[in-house]
């Protein structure tokens, strides 16, 4: 029953994901390719946080389930099933050829946060979130791969088996937690949310959008006098640069 909960918190919060599947409507592949090649720093640091948690835990019997998620991480063995290879493969299948990387602050600020918890429950709720609202990311985006024939099996394969890495973590972090139901679910709703604000800061404007931007009437005041503009913008990006006159930019 604990698990149950956790999953329709998880379908509650994914709700606040419409923003990125309204960017999958009308973005382009190279629109699409540009949104998705900064999260490969998150791939890469996966299995290296899951290896961090099993330092913390010092039950062989605790530490055996994230081993085992760490296994597959690693591809079971096979170095084109690593889900950094998969990932990377998924790239140059939407650009159909090599790509070149580029960083989000956002998404490596978020990862350093990882590395920043110090005990097995901080550590382990915080992969738990992520691993439940992963799998429910995961298959809306393998849908729009499908849709837009972008051959893949990353984002197919965490549909699945995320749902399982994430119980395991659950059950790991209330084990080694003293926090009331309340507090617990708190933590995982913080986390999901910050997941959510990274994914945030992965859309990209569209040549959709700008043809849209384009067509509105354009005012030397226009910000100044509607600032809901403005407010609408900072709740869709991270990166604004505003230009003022005089000192009256609403920034």
């Amino acid at each position: 029953m604990v698990d149950n909960t956790f999953i329709e918190i998880t379908k509650e919060n994914f709700k606040e994901f419409s923003f990125y599947s309204d960017f999958l409507k009308k973005c382009n592949r190279q629109e699409f390719l540009k949104s998705q090649i900064p999260f490969y720093s998150a791939v890469k640091s996966f299995p290296r946080i899951l290896c961090y948690l099993a330092s913390l835990i010092h039950n062989s019997e605790d530490r055996f389930k994230i081993i085992e998620n760490i296994w597959e991480e690693h591809g079971q063995g096979e170095v084109t099933h690593f889900h950094t290879y998969t990932f990377n493969q998924f790239l140059i299948t939407i650009t159909r050829k090599n790509y070149e990387f580029f960083s989000n602050p956002k998404i490596e600020n978020w990862i350093s946060g990882w590395f920043d918890k110090n005990n097995v429950y901080d550590v382990a709720i915080n992969l738990a979130a992520i691993e439940y609202l992963y799998a429910l990311i995961s298959s809306e985006i393998s849908e729009y791969c499908k849709n837009n024939k972008i051959v893949q099996k990353h984002y197919r394969k965490h549909s699945v088996i995320d749902w399982d890495h994430g119980k395991d973590l659950l059950d790991l972090a209330l084990k080694y937690t003293n926090k009331n139901h309340e507090d617990v679910i708190d933590d995982f709703t913080s986390m999901q949310q910050e997941f959510i604000n990274v994914y945030k800061s992965m859309v990209v404007i569209t040549e959709k959008d700008i043809q849209h931007i384009s067509k509105e009437p354009i005012s030397f005041y226009y910000l100044r006098e509607d600032s809901n503009i403005t407010t609408s913008m900072v709740n869709m990006m991270d990166n604004i640069v505003v230009i003022g006159s005089g000192g009256e930019s609403v920034m």
